[in-house]
């Protein structure tokens, strides 16, 4: 698909086939032309207008020399089973709720997707290979290095629950 791509557009420029997930955003955030970059899985869903809202936050961001900004997240449930409702349960009702009591305290740990990032950011603090969760890290060794992560709850992407075990196993 990413050479496909790389041949019909020109603002994709780059392909890299193996290494772990951290390596090919290392490697995208070298090439990438632009001051921000978003960071997204690939079971997000944006919405309509999200590349609107991320233009404000951006705009706000850049006034007050705040280096990133991360988005909120719903789970989508398409399938209502155990599984899809556990996943709701740790996605939005724990870590939604200890994500707010976190900003109350100033002291939140962020995940890192659904969020952008200033290059020069990233480019500081690249994403270690072969970290399973890379965008906690990623947001774990900001907060520790003191960098404010604005919290933006209008930059809101859903988020597919998977019905099966095996489906959970792959997306893992």
């Amino acid at each position: 698909l990413a050479e496909e791509l790389t041949r019909k557009y020109r603002n994709i420029t780059f392909y890299k086939h193996y290494g772990s997930k951290a390596q090919a955003l290392n490697f995208a955030i070298a090439k990438a032309k632009f001051d921000w970059i978003g960071l997204f899985d690939a079971d997000n869903i944006i919405k309509q207008n999200f590349l609107g809202i991320a233009s404000n936050y951006a705009k706000f961001c850049n006034k007050q020399k705040v280096e990133c900004f991360i988005g909120s997240y719903r789970v989508e449930n398409k399938d209502f089973n155990v599984l899809t409702i556990l996943q709701a349960i740790d996605m939005f009702q724990i870590r939604e709720a200890i994500t707010k009591l976190g900003e109350w305290l100033g002291e939140a740990n962020f995940h890192g997707y659904n969020g952008f990032f200033k290059k020069a950011l990233l480019q500081r603090f690249k994403f270690q290979p072969y970290h399973p969760t890379e965008d906690v890290n990623l947001s774990s060794r900001l907060m520790t290095a003191g960098i404010i992560r604005l919290p933006a709850p209008m930059l809101l992407t859903n988020y597919n629950a998977v019905p099966s075990l095996k489906e959970l196993w792959y997306q893992r």
